[in-house]
């Protein structure tokens, strides 16, 4: 497994160091015959980053690659949820329903659950198909 941050690449153009780099990566792994390449973004956000001059891998220049967007939102989100989760936990007259309530509206579990199922994926891919993988991390502003 493998992290990396996001590619340069843009709109338009191309990195073929990146390129090389998948390749690498894929050749120190002769078990695996393809790289299952795990983006944690909403793809939505990618597409933003694109048009920004970052981005995403475009599959048309790498060999043997598959590539997913998973749907983690982003650390702001993430943050602004676990805030609206403590203020909840912390009322003073917490009853049983406004405490449920709370958690729903933090959306603090749907975060938990988005996370947790990636994990699985990422498990099943490096463990089930003997695979290489690579998760490309957010710069917090997507």
């Amino acid at each position: 497994m493998c992290r990396s941050a996001q590619p340069l690449s843009g709109v338009s153009k191309r990195s073929t160091e990146d390129e090389q780099l998948i390749q690498f990566i894929l050749q120190a792994n002769p078990n695996s015959s393809f790289m299952y390449i795990v983006d944690t973004r909403p793809k939505l956000n990618a597409m933003a980053n694109r048009a920004a001059g970052k981005g995403y891998e475009n599959t048309g220049f790498y060999n043997n690659v598959i590539y997913q967007f998973i749907g983690i939102q982003n650390i702001h989100i993430m943050r602004e949820s676990l805030q609206k989760l403590v203020e909840v936990t912390s009322s003073e007259q917490l009853s049983m329903t406004h405490f449920l309530n709370g958690l729903e509206a933090s959306g603090w579990l749907r975060h938990i659950r988005s996370i947790l199922l990636t994990s699985l994926a990422i498990v099943k891919v490096m463990f089930v198909m003997c695979c290489v993988t690579a998760t490309p991390g957010s710069t917090g502003n997507g």
